[in-house]
């Protein structure tokens, strides 16, 4: 009996060492393959087929260009020149330069002119062939400045600088270094995901934003702002400004012209404002110092926060709706209750009337 125990727990013995060999070549077998896919992934790093091609165009008959640019990056300089200068570059990133060459080969570039307008396109092929990552066109324009431009770009940084004529721009994936300056033309930018820089506007702009990282400075005529889930910053503007914008942020300083906006579920503050200011907000957080003319602001779950400055004159009117009012002004109340409370008061020589309506958002008044 004995040896039967011993010879069985021999056999139990060999049988754990047998099943441990096998799971520990298992993992080792399954580590050699994970290194090689590592040295495979590395054999196949991105290399980059690279064409260059140039254009030039006599402008006297050309008063507009338009570029239809599917991805990359778009350049346009305007200079006192009287033709049009076009330097484009593929850049095709692949793993299989056959498979890119072949690429290159089938992509479609047209340039011609139509009712004096300079048409440039690029099209890609419909399928994108293993072995190609990514395929996009860098152009360096240069224009007469008069010349009117209509420019489409995805994926790529986009500047624009020194133009007369009216500019139209959809850019979508915009990269961070993206600018648009010295513009004195209409100017009508739709913006997708995108980060730009937009200064020296002496003509009007109008800019639709989503998604998207905004700072706009030294504007002299009207500008339209339309922004949903962005961040706006505006600075040492001398227009008029009108402002919608959903779900995000606007910083506004150095305005000497008037304000119009409408806000929801995003948050404004503004300094320095020297124009009339009309508001309406919802859900939006607003924060004003240093304002110098009128203010009317009706805001609805929308806490508002207004320094005043002590050196000028005010005529204050509030009508707040389940609204508590914290403010170190002598204001005379003319209506209270658990609901409903109206509070007016003058200052200095009542230079500019402030009014502010807000339901259920607290209010926060102060010299």
């Amino acid at each position: 009996m004995l040896r039967r125990r011993l010879f069985l727990g021999i056999l139990v013995l060999i049988t754990l060492l047998a099943f441990y060999s096998g799971f520990n070549s298992s993992s080792v077998n399954w580590d050699i393959k994970e290194q090689q896919e590592s040295v495979i992934r590395i054999e196949l790093k991105r290399e980059e087929l690279v064409n260059r091609e140039a254009l030039e165009f006599d402008s006297s008959q050309i008063a507009a260009l338009s570029l239809n640019n599917p991805m990359g990056d778009v350049e346009i300089i305007g200079e006192d020149r009287d033709n049009i200068c076009i330097d484009y570059k593929i850049v095709i990133s692949y793993s299989d330069l056959e498979a890119a060459e072949k690429y290159l080969d089938q992509m479609d570039f047209r340039s011609e002119i139509v009712n004096r307008q300079l048409l440039i396109e690029n099209k890609h092929p419909s399928i994108t062939p293993s072995g190609v990552m990514a395929a996009r066109v860098h152009y360096l324009i240069k224009v007469p400045k008069e010349i009117d431009l209509v420019l489409n770009t995805s994926f790529g940084r986009m500047i624009v600088q020194d133009i007369n004529g009216d500019l139209t721009v959809t850019l979508r994936y915009g990269k961070e270094d993206s600018k648009f300056a010295n513009l004195t033309g209409k100017n009508l930018l739709n913006l997708q995901y995108s980060t730009a820089e937009i200064n020296n506007v002496d003509g009007k702009l109008n800019v639709n934003f989503a998604y998207s990282s905004l700072t706009v400075s030294n504007v002299t005529d009207r500008i339209v702002m339309n922004g949903t889930y962005s961040d706006l910053s505006l600075a040492n503007i001398n227009s008029t400004v009108e402002l919608q914008a959903k779900y995000g942020n606007i910083a506004l300083t150095n305005l000497t012209d008037s304000l119009k906006g409408e806000l929801a579920y995003t948050g404004f503050t503004g300094s320095n404002l020297l124009g009339p200011i009309d508001l309406q907000a919802t859900f939006s957080p607003i924060n004003l110092t240093n304002i110098a003319n009128s203010t009317q602001i009706k805001g609805s779950n929308s806490p508002i926060n207004i320094k005043l400055d002590p050196e000028l004159g005010y005529q204050v009117n509030l009508d707040l709706k389940r609204a508590k009012l914290n403010s170190n002004l002598e204001l005379v109340a003319s209506e209270l209750n658990n609901v409903h409370n109206r509070y007016f008061g003058s200052y200095g020589d009542g230079q500019f009337p402030l009014e502010i309506e807000s339901d259920n958002g607290h209010l926060l008044l102060y010299f």
